[in-house]
């Protein structure tokens, strides 16, 4: 199937917050609940639709356990956009937010979009949420960090909002920037043009008028 734009995706979180499980539901559009545990990394695809445009997705699922992490920072130079997600009933795994960060600048010289995604709202009450995790942390005020969203693994429109949401920002990014190039190339052509038209012609006939304009500008 044709497509006008690909866009890499990674996602990326400690072990056990449910990152398997929400690209999983997104790539079958049902609820799965039974995920087995990402062993290096798994790969998905799909492609959406944003003004009547095919997009295609890769994504890359991450493993979160220690002992595969110089694998998961290996794809990271290959990615466009990263999930950042974590548990909201396990409070250290959004402390940890803050090292995926840190490991994607040192990987990833780009300007990398991010996404903060909390998830398994629908155990918030495990623990004191609002005394835990301040959602006014720094983590929230890096540049990056483009949006935040709340989402459990039952919650499938959600889950396909997100990665539209997601799509679209991509998408209006990249159109942006294009168009904004093909705009500055035609200014300069046009610029080279006038230029071109505007050429000082000299008398060369007028000797005397001529040596005085020299003498002028000289």
């Amino acid at each position: 199937m044709e497509y006008l734009f690909k866009y890499n995706l990674i996602l990326l979180g400690d072990q056990g917050v449910g990152k398997s499980s929400i690209l999983n539901n997104f790539l079958n559009s049902h609820n799965i609940n039974q995920v087995e545990t990402t062993i290096g990394v798994d790969f998905g695809s799909k492609i959406l639709q944003i003004d009547k445009n095919k997009i295609k997705l890769h994504i890359w699922d991450t493993a979160g356990h220690e002992r595969f992490r110089s694998i998961t920072t290996s794809y990271l130079n290959k990615a466009e956009c990263i999930l950042l997600i974590f548990d909201l009933s396990n409070s250290r795994s959004f402390k940890n937010i803050s090292y995926w960060i840190e490991t994607v600048k040192k990987v990833n010289q780009n300007d990398i979009p991010m996404f903060l995604i909390g998830n398994k709202n629908d155990l918030i009450s495990k623990f004191r949420y609002e005394e835990e995790i301040n959602l006014k942390d720094n983590i929230f005020d890096d540049k990056n960090l483009i949006e935040y969203y709340e989402v459990n693994i039952n919650n499938i429109d959600k889950i396909n909002k997100i990665f539209l949401d997601i799509t679209r920002y991509m998408y209006e990014k990249r159109y942006l920037l294009e168009t904004k190039n093909i705009n500055n190339t035609n200014n300069k052509n046009n610029t080279n043009q006038n230029n071109k038209n505007n050429k000082i012609i000299v008398n060369l006939d007028d000797k005397e008028e001529n040596n005085n304009y020299f003498k002028k500008c000289c």
